[in-house]
């Protein structure tokens, strides 16, 4: 077929598509729920990295704390002081892990104690009284000397408000129970539960000893303006000439709290986006299946082409071309669906996600989507496309088109894979954002696959042998 026009060949592939419009929307659908689930989960990522960047002073409570595992000495606290601006707010927090029991169960928790003016940043909210101020933190925890939960501590010990509970050698009364948090965005996935006292009240738990791992913290709310990693140099200057247990305090600022927390779900984001990386996969592997079944089909029809002019590389061109228009609209079918599934997230996991998370969907996972779903349905579908230069148009003719077996060059077949190797390992890498976990991921998912395939080539074999003695005897039987 001499010099076609540019658009000649996406028409045809278009409505090759469209006459078979069954291959076309399995292909589509099967394809666009693993990119669907890919962009959903790296825009989640990118909003919770936005969320916590928003929300680090909230997070920490103040704008910088010092921390201690043993008790600040007042000489040591006024030097420190020193360093910070005029008009800076402080107050004290102090926090250990402990058994609390019931007659019948016991748990783990996180008592902390705190003084009126926390939290500097962010509202804790409590079920019954609400948005908690400085008079309500006093009235409550200082002055009644009660108590305030997490409701999951409620719930395993078979507790309700206005009862006690023993923490150390004391009981307190159960005042409220804490239904935000902004200390402890994700408190779900914490080590334990917490309960809050007053600051006060903490040496009456008799819990405070040094054979207790016991936190204390200094949190400061600066003044707006203050360059901060000018103040933590000055800070651990101070620190570096102290002696003996003063110089292991260590300084935290909002930012590295974030950033600390972050990290953390940051290696839960890496697990995930693993196991997208499997769902695009499982789909890949279904979009390939699909493929072949549809080309096998269509072999008639190319040898038609072909035998009227069309040479093999055009024949190739039309099917890139199928290829092609495939991947891209099950990249904007997916960005249809993410954008419908990302709003649908903050309300299924909300036990689990801060108050005022929120979703958006991220521009580059899009663009990113729409690159894959072209590039990748071509990377799967390689292996299944590299066979039609092994078919001539005659042999297409003949009536057992389907199982006409052709000589099959190995290792030409086997490099049809190398690039969707290649492409597997670079997309497991930038999800776990670790070479050696990517590739640990690719090679045990090789593995794997190695493994199931022997097994059910296996199956197969012993399949075609018992069914060979079955019509064996059944012809013996006859005769």
């Amino acid at each position: 077929m001499k010099n076609p026009s540019f658009f000649f060949w996406p028409k045809l592939a278009l409505r090759e598509l469209l006459n078979n419009r069954r291959f076309s929307l399995f292909f589509l659908f099967n394809l666009a729920l693993g990119l669907a689930g890919f962009i959903a989960l790296d825009s989640f990522k990118e909003s919770l990295d936005t969320h916590l960047g928003r929300n680090s002073q909230a997070i920490l409570g103040a704008d910088i704390a010092l921390t201690s595992y043993v008790p600040f000495e007042e000489k040591t606290l006024n030097i420190l002081e020193s360093e910070l601006p005029d008009n800076t707010l402080s107050t004290r927090k102090i926090s250990l892990f402990t058994m609390v029991a019931t007659k019948d169960q016991s748990r783990l928790v996180q008592v902390t104690g705190i003084e009126q003016d926390y939290p500097f940043y962010g509202k804790m909210i409590l079920k019954n009284v609400g948005s908690v101020d400085p008079a309500k933190l006093k009235q409550s925890l200082d002055l009644s000397g009660e108590a305030w939960v997490y409701p999951e501590l409620l719930y395993m010990l078979e507790l309700n408000a206005g009862e006690y509970i023993k923490i150390g050698e004391q009981s307190f009364r159960i005042a409220d129970s804490v239904i935000v948090d902004p200390s402890s965005s994700f408190s779900s996935f914490g080590l334990a539960p917490r309960i809050y006292l007053g600051y006060s009240h903490m040496e009456e738990t008799a819990l405070l000893t040094k054979k207790s791992r016991v936190s204390h913290q200094r949190l400061y709310r600066v003044p707006e303006g203050t360059d901060l990693s000018g103040l933590v140099d000055k800070l651990q200057k101070q620190i570096n000439k102290l002696d003996g247990s003063d110089s292991k305090i260590r300084i935290l600022t909002h930012k590295r709290a974030g950033d600390n927390l972050g990290r953390l779900m940051g290696y839960l984001n890496d697990y995930m986006g693993l196991v997208a990386m499997i769902a695009v996969f499982l789909a890949g592997i279904g979009a390939a299946y699909l493929f072949r079944n549809y080309l096998v089909n269509r072999f008639r029809e190319m040898s038609i082409m072909m035998s009227l002019g069309a040479t093999r590389q055009q024949t190739y061109r039309m099917v890139l071309w199928q290829l092609g228009l495939l991947g891209t609209g099950a990249a904007l079918l997916a960005i249809i669906f993410s954008l419908g599934i990302l709003p649908l997230l903050p309300v299924l996991l909300k036990q689990f996600l801060p108050s005022g998370f929120e979703t958006h969907v991220n521009l580059s996972s899009m663009l990113f989507a729409l690159v894959l779903g072209g590039v990748g349905s071509l990377v799967f579908c390689l292996p299944v496309l590299s066979r039609i230069r092994l078919v001539q148009p005659l042999q297409l003719f003949h009536g057992n088109i389907g199982s006409h077996e052709v000589k099959v060059n190995i290792w030409r077949q086997g490099l049809s894979y190398l690039p969707l190797l290649v492409l597997s390992w670079g997309l497991s890498v930038w999800q776990s954002h670790s070479l050696v976990v990517g590739s640990v991921f690719v090679g045990m998912l090789l593995c794997a696959i190695l493994l199931l395939g022997s097994v059910a080539w296996g199956i197969l074999i012993l399949a075609g042998k018992l069914s060979q003695v079955s019509g064996g005897r059944t012809t013996a039987g006859r005769t």
